[in-house]
Order: C-alpha cells, then structure tokens, then sequence
C-alpha cells in the first residue's frame, strides 16, 4: 500500500508513486486525505496538511529563491521593471530598446508568487534607483502584494497597472519608463 505520509530523505517532502507502479494507488477527490489516500474531511488533517504543504513552499522560496527570480537587461541597472507572467516578454524587449538608446535598464520576473522570494527582489530593488511595476490587471495586485512584504520607498514603487485584456505593447511599457527616467 501506498503510503502518503512517508519523507523523503527526512524532509518534508513525500515520495511520488510512478503511474502503473505496483500499490502506487491513490484516490483524487480534491479532498484532504489520510495517509492510505482515502479522502476525508477531518479539520485536524486539513490543518495538517496545510501546514505540510506551505512547509514545502517556504522550504522552496528558501533554498531555491534565486532561481525563482529571472533578471534581464543591463548587467547594474539604473532604472528597473518589475512584472510577472506573460509580461515579462514586452518587458524584456523595453528594456533590450532602451539599453540601445543609452539609458540602463533592468526587468526582475519572479517565477513564483506565493511564497515571495523576498531576497532576490530586494537585492534587484536595491540595485536600482528607481522601479516600476508592471501589471495587466486593474488594481496591481501583485505590486500590492509584494509591497506588503517588500519594504518599497517611493523610488521603487511606481505602479502602471490597467486592464483591458490585451496585452502590454513594448512602446507602452517604453513610454512609462521614459517617464521614470525623466522622474
């Protein structure tokens, strides 16, 4: 029988059963569930469970955060854009323009949102002078987000946000950051 509650080198992670393989067989209900895999709806192993399960996420922004976080641009950048998601491409592509047109420009695309890899944001912040936050969606909410765990000054939380449903055009993205610069 399968055991769900089993670690892994004694950590916090369990064994994955590899399909087909002999008593690797579970149930998926989308429910919590005990370690024989049947589902229950017990508040005691829900509050267990959860508990495990954010374990592994903290464990992972811990060990793995700078390899969550993808950085672009110019190698000590003056001026920065924040984003995530499917932004990242104009963003990209901003600051590649503006490098060529002499001004200094980094991107930092956090690849996991939940936990935040709070060090290596901070350390790109840090490296700039001044940061936008680029969101498609109407409210910012990861600036909003990250700002609740991020110690954010005025330099670095500039917010262009707006909603739509199409995406950001790199002229648009380059039109708000020149206006940073000219800040």
């Amino acid at each position: 029988l399968w055991r769900q509650g089993r670690r892994v080198d004694g950590g916090d992670v369990s064994p994955m059963a590899i399909p087909g393989q002999a008593g690797g067989e579970h149930t998926i209900s989308g429910l919590e569930h005990v370690e024989s895999g049947d589902p229950t709806s017990s508040s005691a192993v829900h509050a267990r469970m959860s508990a495990r399960r954010h374990a592994k996420l903290d464990r992972l922004a811990r060990e793995r955060g700078p390899e969550l976080v993808r950085t672009f641009g110019a190698e000590n950048p003056e001026l920065g854009i924040v984003c995530w998601g499917s932004t990242s491409a104009q963003a990209r592509e901003t600051a590649r323009k503006l490098n060529r047109e002499g001004l200094s420009v980094g991107v930092c695309v956090p690849q996991l949102l939940c936990p935040l890899p709070v060090e290596p944001i901070t350390a790109f912040l840090d490296g700039v002078e001044r940061a936008i936050w680029i969101e498609l969606n109407h409210q910012g909410q990861f600036y909003h987000y990250a700002k609740a765990r991020l110690d954010l000054d005025a330099a670095h939380g500039h917010l262009y946000a707006r909603s739509g449903g199409m995406p950001f055009s790199v002229q648009e993205i380059v039109d708000k950051v020149r206006e940073l610069a000219e800040a």
